[in-house]
């Protein structure tokens, strides 16, 4: 699993309140592929203080969607970075539980978001 706007481990800066708009490929074997019936995607945000500050699935239907084969979005609207400042890192992890034993893949790639401060979000209603 890999973020399509980078190579490797990368750092990506926002404004605090940005809506922000992750695109996010799923392959196997370089090839981009839909991730398979029974398997569902779990996305966790962290401060720097290992602490979860975010999460969803694509089972939830609700932030992480799949707009084309192995592509996928996670939308981070204003409400929720508006009170996001500083470093934080997105995780990826791919999980099967359709049998008895969980299996759980994590992404290769870890990707850490920075929000710099915008005061003005203070004098938005």
């Amino acid at each position: 699993m890999s973020c399509k706007c980078c190579n490797g481990n990368v750092k990506l800066i926002f404004q605090q309140g940005n809506n922000v708009l992750l695109e996010l490929t799923y392959s196997e074997d370089d090839v981009v592929t839909n991730i398979e019936q029974g398997f569902d995607l779990i996305c966790g945000i962290y401060d720097v203080y290992g602490k979860r500050v975010y999460s969803c699935k694509l089972s939830d239907n609700t932030d992480l969607t799949r707009i084309d084969t192995g592509v996928y979005y996670l939308k981070l609207g204003h409400e929720l970075t508006v009170e996001w400042l500083g470093e934080f890192t997105v995780e990826l992890t791919l999980v099967d539980g359709s049998g008895n034993e969980v299996q759980v893949s994590h992404a290769d790639e870890l990707v850490t978001i920075i929000f710099e401060p915008r005061k003005n979000n203070n004098l938005i209603d």
